[in-house]
């Protein structure tokens, strides 16, 4: 059986790069893993404990579920100033957060996950890749040690070799048995 693997992608421009680097990897990955897309509303608020009690969280719930149902979390961001984009980081903090009908919060402990980025800037998202890294270490997330930044624009189009690559790479982790944490 295939794994299960859901692939977030951190921007929510129409035609990301990001989006359009996940859809590559996949390419890739298809037939020996079963890719699900995380879509991510817009809309969700900033996370603030004290509204939590009187919030709608259905969404919240849905996406907490997907990842936790999830065998691995594939992950493309953006880098923004530096970083992760806030609105992403948002998005993180609502799924790791602890809601009050839940025990403790580890949507993120233990699964495996692959952090990648595309950036039409010199240094690719290397900066935003290694601060998902950290995020995710703080969530004691199994981190494959591989990662893929790649520089993007206009006028070039992806690196393919690269990708496949990366994509061979990821295969092996999300199917070996190992969590390495």
């Amino acid at each position: 059986m295939k794994k299960k693997i859901l692939c977030i992608c951190g921007s929510l421009r129409e035609g990301s790069i990001n989006q359009k680097l996940i859809d590559e990897v996949s390419v890739h990955l298809q037939d020996v893993l079963d890719l699900v897309e995380l879509k991510i509303d817009k809309n969700i608020p900033m996370l603030d404990p004290s509204s939590v009690t009187t919030m709608d969280l259905r969404q919240i719930y849905n996406m907490k579920k997907s990842v936790m149902d999830a065998d691995g979390v594939l992950i493309s961001t953006p880098e923004y100033n530096g970083s992760i984009p806030g609105g992403f980081k948002n998005i993180i903090d609502w799924i790791s957060y602890k809601l009050p009908d839940e025990k403790e919060a580890r949507s993120f402990y233990k699964k495996k996950v692959a952090i990648m980025s595309a950036s039409s800037g010199v240094l690719r998202g290397v900066r935003a890749v290694m601060h998902m890294q950290n995020v995710m270490m703080h969530l004691k997330a199994s981190i494959c040690h591989e990662t893929l930044s790649v520089q993007f624009t206009e006028n070039a189009p992806l690196p393919y070799d690269i990708i496949s690559k990366f994509a061979y790479t990821i295969k092996d982790f999300f199917n070996s048995t190992d969590y390495g944490i």
